[in-house]
């Protein structure tokens, strides 16, 4: 799996092997200058930190490709000198507005036919990369995969290569520590505490919480934190986390997504966070403009302006189509727009240093051209 790294400059990459965490290593060179799968003399060397998989008999591999170039193809192989394991090739964003996708819960299983979900899950990610070939990222807001321990449902995740990948944890994801940990390289990764982990990309900083965690002290601590080590010169902070707190499905009344609405808008308006971007309740959402908790925007507007402590929540539907839930029959007042076709839905995000654009689109009306937009609005 190629993540995201720390930066702009940086990717990391994991993979799994069988057998004993023998070396192992990867080898990095511009696609320019690989001719017929033969690395050049230049092409840099990583060495992978290695350990003893969750999946018996098995072993995974980390690495941080580094100084990296804007808009610049990569190739890379893994493995050893006596057995390289194939090559793979990448390329990295353009420096600029940041452009990304934004999806939730693939939940690879969760229909009871993982082979159908991974095929639904990889039309949605070959339609999107189609209709936005230069969107180089994608951000999961979780559930990832039904099982966490399911090595099938995470191989039917692992999705296309030439994307920077970085997952949140979700409900289904937390059964297995090791193997969240394993399989994904995490930038920023604070493993023994929230299990929350952060990046920055040209601009924009990303906050991926761990919300399976309810210590909102601990909570505020590790992002007051986070965004101290980030520093300056963010003209953007967005929130990437799990469970839906503005949503208008059936975990939208229970008692933990309660207490989770009380507790994080004021810690989010504290940080000067802009949008948070969720899933968990496999319907599409999008809530008026909120300040600590209360709606301020009216109707469905296609742009809204935030002041000081203002916030949009998005939630997203499924990717997949592995399951969705229905809309219920209440009143939801933080909601502006709100949306369930039961197909899969994914969303392309855009952020500037004047503005964020979040366009959700459908993926069902491909047979008859571009996929027109589920919702959309930009925020300045």
């Amino acid at each position: 799996m190629l993540g995201v790294g720390e930066d702009e400059k940086k990717r990391n990459l994991t993979w799994c092997t069988s057998g004993d965490a023998a070396a192992q290593s990867a080898q990095l060179a511009p696609t320019s200058q690989v001719k017929d799968g033969a690395f050049p003399d230049t092409a840099r060397s990583f060495a992978a930190v290695s350990g003893e998989a969750a999946a018996p008999g098995q072993s995974f591999h980390h690495v941080t490709f580094d100084n990296l170039a804007p808009a610049t193809s990569y190739t890379y192989r893994i493995g050893s000198q006596d057995a390289w394991l194939g090559t793979h090739t990448f390329t990295t964003p353009a420096a600029g507005p940041v452009e990304f996708f934004s999806i939730g819960d693939a939940q690879i299983g969760s229909s009871g036919d993982a082979a159908r979900d991974a095929q639904g899950w990889s039309d949605t990610l070959a339609l999107a990369t189609e209709m936005f070939p230069q969107a180089r990222l994608l951000v999961s807001a979780g559930d990832q995969v039904e099982s966490s321990g399911n090595e099938t449902q995470h191989l039917g995740y692992t999705g296309p290569e030439q994307l920077g990948h970085t997952p949140t944890i979700g409900n289904h994801d937390v059964g297995s520590a090791r193997t969240y940990g394993e399989h994904d390289n995490l930038p920023n990764y604070d493993a023994d505490a929230t299990r929350n982990h952060w990046w920055a990309q040209d601009g924009v900083l990303f906050l991926h919480l761990n919300t399976n965690n309810r210590h909102y002290a601990a909570h505020r601590a590790w992002l007051e934190k986070a965004v101290a080590e980030a520093g300056d010169g963010f003209h953007h902070r967005v929130i990437v986390m799990h469970h839906s707190i503005y949503s208008t499905a059936s975990h939208s009344l229970s008692s933990d997504t309660v207490e989770r609405r009380t507790n994080f808008p004021p810690i989010f308006g504290d940080l000067g966070i802009d949008l948070v971007l969720m899933g968990h309740d496999h319907v599409y959402a999008r809530t008026h403009v909120m300040t600590d908790g209360q709606p301020r925007s009216e109707g469905r507007p296609s742009e809204v302006t935030l002041k000081q402590r203002e916030v949009m929540y998005v939630t997203a539907n499924s990717s997949s189509g592995s399951k969705f839930y229905a809309i219920r029959d209440n009143e939801f007042p933080y909601v502006s727009y709100t949306n369930q076709e039961r197909v899969p839905n994914f969303s392309h995000v855009t952020v500037t240093e004047c503005s964020s654009t979040v366009t959700t689109y459908r993926t069902t009306d491909r047979a008859v051209g571009t996929p027109s937009p589920t919702d959309g609005c930009s925020i300045t």
